[in-house]
């Protein structure tokens, strides 16, 4: 057993009580998120179609630049998968999953356009280190 009287104990205490100090201190001066847009509502009979979407953009492929859209043959599984069969289902889901589709693949670019625009102008505003201009481009 550890004395109370013990050093290493108490200047512990002291560490964890100055550390829980600094953490208060900082969420006191913290800045609150900004509001986010409220949740869509969505109709209980498009239920279906929404779960479809989620399920197929969690399988969604990727290439170099990102995510690609949503394929014809993925929702064609999709629809084997869960055992609907019917034309008009499988219409319904060729109709409703491309648009939200083309949307979140809208919002995923400009973000992305947007953070390379955001680094292009702080490599832009950054001087060179070493004060000497940049070696001349040879001539082929």
């Amino acid at each position: 057993m550890k004395n109370a009287a013990d050093p290493k104990k108490a200047s512990k205490e002291e560490w964890l009580a100055k550390l829980r100090a600094e953490g208060n201190k900082k969420l006191s001066n913290a800045v609150s998120p900004p509001p986010q847009e409220p949740a869509p509502t969505i109709f209980p009979d498009m239920i279906w179609v929404w779960t479809a979407f989620c399920f197929l953009s969690e399988r969604r492929g990727v290439g170099a630049n990102g995510p690609v859209p949503i394929t014809v043959e993925a929702m064609d599984a999709y629809g084997r998968l869960t055992n609907r069969r019917e034309r008009v289902y499988l219409e319904q889901l060729l109709q409703f999953v491309p648009p939200l589709d083309r949307e979140y693949l809208k919002d995923f670019y400009d973000k992305q356009q947007a953070e390379i625009e955001k680094s292009r102008k702080q490599s832009e505003r950054q001087a060179p280190r070493s004060g000497r201009r940049p070696a001349p481009q040879r001539r082929r």
